[in-house]
């Protein structure tokens, strides 16, 4: 393939790679401005505004922003710690799909009348995936906190797992000194399920 080929495939690529983290900073915009809207993040006040003018969450937006951009910037100085952060942000997002899909199918097996009905159903099939996603979570997640070399050295070592714990104790301690008393989460403004949320 020639350089002139290779080129347009390169700029193609970064063009849709820019596309799609306009999309990606928008999603994390809104999810940032939900939580904080309903009082769970630290600065909730601050994060949960919205500009009257343009009807956006302004702050929470410039927030997304700035700490995508500190986290592209950590490679430059170490990229082994930037190597942990993404390593660390694949191991939460399998907890929180594990957790979310448990959650659920807990639900559905145990108080199946409380769920609003689905504009999507897969019938039958619906508790085999269910369980067969929550197994597959949790597997990859145990395994995507182990080191990919032996022996293990602190440039190879896989930072995921404590840095996924020290989060996890973080978080804790915030939310039982802090959000336990302020949070009102969305589900209990769900018409008619407020009572199975007590």
């Amino acid at each position: 393939m020639s350089v002139g080929w290779i080129t347009v495939i390169l700029v193609l690529i970064a063009l849709l790679n820019v596309a799609s983290n306009i999309t990606y900073l928008a999603a994390v915009t809104r999810d940032l401005f939900a939580f904080a809207r309903d009082r769970g993040l630290p600065f909730s006040t601050w994060l949960g505004t919205i500009d009257r003018k343009r009807i956006i969450p302004v702050h929470a937006a410039m927030f997304s922003q700035v700490v995508a951009c500190l986290l592209a910037l950590i490679y430059i100085g170490s990229p082994l710690a930037f190597y942990a952060i993404t390593s660390l942000g694949a191991v939460a997002l399998l907890q929180c799909y594990s957790l979310s899909i448990g959650c659920l199918l807990w639900r559905r097996l145990t108080y199946p009348e409380t769920l609003p009905p689905a504009k999507f159903s897969l019938g039958i099939w619906g508790i085999p995936i269910n369980i067969a996603a929550v197994i597959y979570g949790f597997w990859a997640m145990f395994w995507a906190c182990w080191p990919q070399t032996t022996p293990v050295t602190a440039g190879g070592f896989n930072w995921a797992s404590p840095i996924f714990v020290l989060c996890l104790i973080i978080a804790g301690v915030y939310f039982v000194f802090k959000a336990k008393t302020e949070y009102v989460g969305p589900v209990t403004e769900v018409e008619g399920r407020k009572e199975h949320f007590r």
